[in-house]
């Protein structure tokens, strides 16, 4: 009896889910352009022009030795 009112419940909620996530895509009209919009477009030249103008980090790539004299990891 217990096992069937579980299953029971977690049916309808699973179900209760699924209808409120169908309906969410369904209310939304669809998008008549596709591609950035122009406020995006205007960040995205900022933030390049941004990028340009700093100077670029020197890194080496170095690997280090993660090895303790006698002790072993693990």
């Amino acid at each position: 009896m217990k096992r069937s009112l579980i299953v029971t419940a977690a049916v309808l909620f699973a179900a209760f889910m699924y209808g409120q996530t169908g309906t969410q895509g369904q209310a939304q009209p669809p998008a008549e352009r596709r591609g950035p919009s122009p406020e995006q477009l205007a960040a995205l030249a900022k933030q390049e022009a941004l990028e340009k103008s700093t100077a670029r980090m020197q890194v080496a790539e170095d690997v280090l030795p993660l090895v303790v004299p006698g002790h072993t990891i693990g």
